[in-house]
């Protein structure tokens, strides 16, 4: 499938709100993404690039992002059983600082994985490269820069330990 093409078939699967998640979930796999048949994934959903994947059980809220950055090969893994609140994005692309003439200088791509039964809250954003452990939470609003434990609580702006889980 040529570029256009997919990057419209991208746009047009995540931002249709009366197409159901099934058929969202085919017209994105038929762009090159893989997304397990049993994810259920809501409207306005928005990825740059096909480089996605995502296993069995997951549940994708309302307005959730994922860019990967159109000329970097960096992915996104999402686990089994995963939930992700909506408003959430999940980026894979930022820039080294540059001189004072220009501060957002050479652009860097990291993968972000996300761990078997996480559940990510509303409004959460993920940072390039973070690998959130199986099993975590990440409460509401928070900005993970580091990569977290298994099964544990962060929280906060940077996010932070808050505790370990059973």
């Amino acid at each position: 499938m040529n570029m256009y093409l997919s990057k419209a078939l991208l746009r047009f699967a995540g931002n249709s709100s009366f197409i159901t998640s099934r058929v969202r979930i085919r017209l994105l796999n038929s762009a090159g993404a893989r997304i397990s048949s049993l994810a259920v994934i809501s409207s306005r959903f928005r990825i740059t690039t096909p480089r996605v994947i995502i296993h069995d059980d997951v549940y994708i809220n309302e307005d959730v992002s994922i860019n990967t950055g159109y000329e970097g090969n960096a992915k996104v893994e999402i686990g089994k059983k995963v939930q992700i609140g909506p408003g959430c994005m999940i980026l894979c692309v930022s820039h080294e600082i540059g001189d004072s003439s220009q501060r957002a200088g050479r652009r860097v791509h990291e993968d972000v994985q996300i761990g078997d039964g996480s559940w990510i809250g509303a409004n959460v954003t993920i940072l390039p490269g973070v690998k959130i452990g199986g099993g975590c939470v990440i409460g509401a609003g928070a900005i993970v820069t580091k990569s977290t434990c298994a099964n544990a609580l962060y929280a906060g702006v940077p996010a932070k330990l808050i505790r370990t889980l059973d």
